[in-house]
């Protein structure tokens, strides 16, 4: 039951148990270890994507080179995951907008993303008002509303049934 606390970490480390057998440390750690990793390449192709190619190879290197990320990621805890989510549903929604081949498919990808994220950490649950915030202070809207719509629609699916049970 993981004392309450959000589901997926703890059970992309019993997935990992399950595969090998064994609870050893690194067995537990793998996934987060994994999750950690992920989250630099995303904020590497996040910072691209938004036209930053000098600093998105910085960003990338502080994130691992920082302490907290390391042994955020080495400890094998669950907060580790909220920046991968975070950063990989903004990333796929910058290509629904940028992209209009399968513009649909990455909107759906980036709401589902998006809302696997609310079962990582609890301070995940600030991020709408964060995204908000963002997109209220631009002054140029390139998205359809219509794209917006299917991903809010889909991370809502997604998230709804920690929603109800929460």
């Amino acid at each position: 039951e993981n004392n309450g606390r959000e589901g997926l970490v703890i059970n992309l480390q019993a997935g990992a148990f399950g595969l090998t057998g064994r609870a050893r440390p690194w067995v537990l750690r793998l996934p987060v270890a994994l999750l950690g990793t992920l989250t630099i390449i995303g904020l590497y192709l996040l910072a691209r994507q938004l036209g930053l190619r000098r600093t998105a190879w910085l960003a990338a290197w502080l994130m691992a080179a920082s302490f907290w990320h390391i042994n955020v990621s080495r400890f094998g805890t669950r907060v580790v995951a909220a920046p991968c989510f975070l950063v990989w549903s903004l990333w796929l929604w910058g290509t629904a907008v940028n992209q209009r081949r399968g513009r649909l498919t990455r909107a759906v990808l980036a709401g589902f993303v998006y809302g696997l994220g609310f079962y990582t950490y609890t301070a995940y649950l600030l991020t709408p008002l964060i995204i908000m915030m963002i997109a209220c202070s631009r002054r140029e809207t390139r998205a359809p509303w219509s794209v917006a719509a299917i991903a809010v629609g889909a991370a809502v699916v997604t998230a709804l049934p920690l929603a109800i049970f929460v």
